[in-house]
C-alpha cells in the first residue's frame, strides 16, 4: 500500500496506547497503515471507503500474509504523520479520507450530526492536499 502514516517519537513509548485487534490471517499489513473497525474488536486496512468504517488506529508493526497471525496492535494515542486528503488547518478534527491511508478535515455537517465515532484526531499544523500533517490521535 502507499501513504502509510509515520509514527513520531512523540507518539511512541510508554505513554502511547495501543490495543490489539483481530485481523485476517492471510492479509499483509504495513506498519503505519490506517486501520478501521470492521466488526467486534476486528480491524481491516483502510482502503478509501469512508461510510460505515470508523478508525481503529495505526498499525504498529508489519504483518505478512503468510505469518498466520490473527491479532495486531493499533496505536490509538500519540502523534502520527498522515497524508492530507484535502487542505487541513491547525486544530481541525480529522477523519479517514477518501483515499487509502489519507485523512481529511471533518465537515461541519459530520460534526453537527454527532458522528464523534468518525474522529481520528486533531491537526497540529496546517497543510495542503497531499502534504504530510502531524495529527494527535484521539482514540484512547
Amino acid at each position: 500500500m502507499a501513504d502509510e502514516a509515520t509514527i513520531s517519537t512523540e507518539g511512541s513509548g510508554e505513554k502511547a496506547v495501543s490495543r490489539q485487534f483481530t485481523v485476517a490471517a492471510g492479509t499483509a499489513i504495513t506498519k503505519g497503515t490506517v486501520m478501521v473497525i470492521s466488526g467486534d474488536r476486528t480491524a481491516i486496512a483502510h482502503n478509501g471507503t469512508i461510510g460505515g468504517y470508523y478508525p481503529a488506529g495505526v498499525a504498529v508493526e508489519d504483518k505478512t500474509a503468510t505469518d498466520n497471525r490473527v491479532t495486531m496492535g493499533c496505536m490509538r494515542t500519540g502523534v502520527c504523520g498522515f497524508i492530507a486528503d484535502g487542505t487541513i488547518t491547525t486544530g481541525d478534527l480529522v477523519e479517514v479520507g477518501g483515499s487509502a491511508n489519507r485523512v481529511k478535515t471533518m465537515t461541519t455537517a459530520t460534526i453537527s450530526s454527532g458522528s464523534s465515532r468518525n474522529i481520528l484526531g486533531r491537526a497540529l499544523e496546517t497543510v495542503a492536499t497531499a502534504e504530510r500533517c502531524n495529527i494527535v490521535l484521539l482514540l484512547g
